[in-house]
């Protein structure tokens, strides 16, 4: 799953970006965070890029190799443990991709 969302964010963060992973425990979940200053998820792709097969038209996105199964696979796997992955916009671009499992 981290390998997944890491691999993403090298895939749409520019040479020279920057690509934040975290970890925090809370008292009955641990959250994991990949963010990047990369070129995020446009409003219209927001509610598809879990859907298996799913691939942005977008030129940035579409010229990147891929299958559109790397999100659906990663979310299927975090609820098959309990937990839930999501996005977040991050502040001045880019994306926040989270997933809980429990603790």
């Amino acid at each position: 799953i981290v390998l997944n969302l890491l691999a993403n964010a090298v895939k749409y963060t520019p040479e020279g970006g920057q690509i934040i992973l975290s970890l925090t425990q809370g008292d009955d979940e641990a959250v994991v965070a990949v963010s990047d200053n990369g070129l995020g998820v446009a409003d219209a792709d927001r509610k598809h890029i879990f859907e298996r097969f799913y691939r942005s038209n977008e030129d940035a996105v579409g010229s990147s190799s891929g299958t559109g199964l790397g999100l659906p696979i990663a979310r299927m796997l975090v609820e098959l443990h309990g937990g839930r992955l999501w996005l977040d916009d991050a502040p001045g671009g880019g994306s926040i991709f989270r997933f809980t499992i429990p603790a």
